[in-house]
């Protein structure tokens, strides 16, 4: 982060206590709710069943980030403590990219596809800006993707600005759309509005850069499985 000597780590949080410990009795019925939408019914192996494994859940995928000094061999906490995804310092070290995920968990879909909060922090830990607050996916159609921000991630040539990727076509493949995915930047310090700089008429497959700057961007059509990789005029780049 920043220095060759420093790492951006999750560590266990200090005081945890011991693991929750299950009810020798139910609390009550195992219930279910439906609000009524329709959805894709998919099948996963291991789901959250209880309370109890909801309280698990959190107990032992809530981490600490602490930033580690190899020189003096010294920890600093950065942040909260919360259940994170992805954590990736910027390059120029200065911010960090955290997503994290929230309640209510859910016991139909994955851990990925739970609420989650993306935002950049300051090396403290402080909240610079909100990227994205992405509700439960349990409603993404076969075949498709989320809408609003994903694979956000940091652009290696830059000292610190985000790309990320958008449906057009409700993340649905069935819909027929001009093009499926906008691609989106964000430059510190994140106070401007984030910019559009491609299109894509296939879903978006990636982003890449050379350390001169020269950018890929792949994009894959499901049906046909075809991938296409271009090299762009990438706006910013060093």
């Amino acid at each position: 982060v920043g220095k060759a000597d420093t790492l951006l780590c999750r560590t266990i949080v200090s005081g945890r206590g011991a693991a929750p410990q299950e009810p020798p009795v139910p609390a009550g019925p195992n219930a279910q709710e439906t609000d009524g939408k329709v959805a894709p019914v998919r099948t996963y192996e291991d789901m959250l069943a209880t309370a109890h494994d909801e309280a698990l859940f959190a107990y032992y995928f809530t981490s600490q980030l602490a930033l580690i000094d190899l020189a003096s061999n010294t920890s600093t906490n950065v942040g909260r403590p919360a259940i994170f995804g992805n954590v990736d310092p910027s390059p120029d070290g200065e911010f960090i990219l955290a997503s994290h995920v929230k309640r209510p968990f859910s016991r139909l879909v994955s851990a990925s596809n739970f609420p989650t909060e993306v935002e950049v922090w300051t090396r403290r830990g402080d909240v610079v800006k909100s990227v994205a607050d992405i509700p439960l996916a349990d409603g993404i159609p076969i075949g498709g993707v989320m809408t609003g921000p994903r694979r956000i991630a940091w652009r290696s040539s830059m000292p610190a600005t985000l790309v990320w990727a958008e449906a057009l076509d409700r993340g649905d493949p069935k819909v027929k759309a001009p093009f499926r995915d906008r691609v989106m930047t964000w430059a510190a310090p994140f106070t401007g509005a984030p910019a559009e700089v491609d299109k894509t008429e296939f879903r978006f497959g990636g982003w890449s850069e050379t350390e001169t700057g020269v950018t890929l961007l792949s994009e894959t059509d499901r049906i046909s499985r075809v991938t296409r990789t271009w090299i762009i005029d990438s706006p910013g780049a060093a």
